[in-house]
């Protein structure tokens, strides 16, 4: 019991450390818990060294080593087959003969009129047809909240003007 409460920090460090990387392994995001959690284990390495000396510090460097890669290994294979694959990993298969085609939906507002929600400069958010969606005027400033119609649809952009 001696033991454990002279060196709580270096235990402290050690335990926390691994459950940061492995927590950064499991969520990926920006890495901060990552960075954490090595900051952790560095600590828990330079603690071990200054307490037990060059060889209890090969050894911690070793277990902190070994925990990194089995957590590095599952974490490969997760996102190979496992959940993570599901979640994070972009599962349709894309093909140059695809046709994506939004524009005969957007050829049918050819001449609708609505009323604009945000400023056109040139683009911005208008309701046709009872639905919000991205307008682009053909260049000039459209203030919000004023009538327009709909005069031509190119690619995926819907060309308004004011009426």
């Amino acid at each position: 019991m001696e033991w454990i409460a002279s060196n709580l920090p270096l235990i402290l460090c050690f335990v926390f450390g691994m459950i940061f990387l492995i927590l950064e392994a499991i969520i990926p995001g920006v890495g901060l818990a990552g960075i954490i959690g090595l900051a952790l284990s560095i600590v828990a390495i330079v603690l071990t060294g200054i307490s037990y000396g060059p060889l209890a510090t090969l050894g911690i460097s070793i277990v902190i080593f070994v925990v990194v890669a089995i957590v590095f290994s599952i974490t490969l294979k997760s996102l190979r087959d496992g959940n993570l694959s599901k979640r994070y990993v972009l599962q349709d298969v894309e093909s140059e003969t695809a046709d994506f085609v939004a524009t005969p939906v957007a050829h049918a507002l050819i001449g609708k009129t609505g009323y604009t929600l945000t400023e056109l400069r040139p683009s911005g958010f208008a309701i046709i047809d009872g639905e919000r969606m991205d307008v682009v005027s053909r260049g000039t400033f459209i203030a919000k909240e004023q009538e327009i119609k709909v005069v031509h649809v190119e690619d995926f952009n819907i060309i308004v003007e004011k009426l």
